[in-house]
């Protein structure tokens, strides 16, 4: 069975109003998906990156109306679908995957240090390897300096917080003295 080319102009505006307005592209990507099923007659459908891309261009809210499309059916019955005039896209194939990530890191530092440190010489040739626990590490703060004031060494902020306590200090304001509340028959005198 040879490969199926077609191109279609796909309404999405009918479906995507049919949603909210924070959700309308993902109903036009499922739109979509629905009108290849349809009309290459298979219920597998991939979209291209750039049809994607013109898709979600101005974001989730305002999707196109229409988008012009080239689908191309092949042998196993899975339909690729992309802009009209970009390249056919491939589809990924599985790789083998690389031995050497975190997993086999940690499991090579459980059992012994030598498997990471054998893969970091071989990276690394030109530059002679040098163990951190060795050399101490050096602080990067100045020596304080002795000979300077301790008024000096303060911050500009602190010595303007300890002014104004020691004026409040020397002014203190007279107490107030109670005074008892008259009785209600002296009240009642001086109304007279």
């Amino acid at each position: 069975m040879a490969k199926l080319e077609r191109t279609y102009n796909v309404p999405l505006r009918k479906e995507f109003l049919k949603e909210k307005n924070y959700k309308r592209t993902e109903k036009a990507v499922r739109a979509l998906k629905e009108f290849m099923a349809k009309h290459m007659k298979s219920d597998d459908v991939k979209i291209g990156p750039q049809l994607n891309k013109k898709l979600w261009d101005k974001g989730i809210k305002n999707p196109p109306h229409h988008v012009h499309v080239t689908a191309v059916k092949d042998d196993e019955g899975v339909v690729r679908v992309e802009l009209f005039g970009a390249p056919a896209f491939e589809a990924k194939k599985p790789t083998e995957k690389k031995s050497g990530g975190l997993k086999d890191k940690l499991a090579g530092a459980i059992k012994g240090k030598d498997a990471p440190a054998k893969a970091d010489d071989a990276k690394s040739d030109d530059k002679p390897k040098t163990d951190a626990a060795e050399k101490p590490k050096a602080d990067n703060k100045p020596a304080p300096k002795s000979d300077a004031p301790k008024d000096a060494a303060k911050p500009a902020s602190e010595k303007k917080v300890d002014a104004p306590v020691k004026k409040a200090e020397e002014a203190k304001v007279p107490e107030k003295k109670e005074v008892a509340p008259a009785s209600k028959d002296k009240s009642a005198e001086t109304k007279q």
